[in-house]
């Protein structure tokens, strides 16, 4: 997905941590390498900012997660609503 070059992930965090803490309560942190991760419903999201200006969400889950979100359709519409929230909220601060 497609940001402004200049952003990096200081700015990320910075400009959408406030927003998701207080207005959706997810849980967001730094990876190790300066990532950030977001966690919300036992599901992790990490956003990996590329040196083209996109940035790329990948998700995360326990086994047992997994494995439920497969088989019932509810818990995989939940992944996809979170997700489809992450790219609207990083597309509207971020351009």
């Amino acid at each position: 997905f497609k940001i402004n070059p200049e952003v990096n992930n200081e700015i990320l965090f910075s400009a959408t941590q406030p927003v998701f803490v207080s207005k959706y309560n997810f849980l967001v942190e730094k990876n190790s390498n300066g990532t950030m991760m977001i966690n919300r419903n036992g599901y992790m999201y990490d956003i990996y900012i590329e040196n083209d200006g996109t940035f790329t969400i990948w998700w995360r889950a326990s086994l047992k997660k997994v494995f439920l979100s497969l088989i019932h359709y509810r818990e995989y519409r939940t992944l996809l609503a979170d997700m489809v929230l992450l790219l609207m909220k990083y597309s509207m601060q971020l351009v």
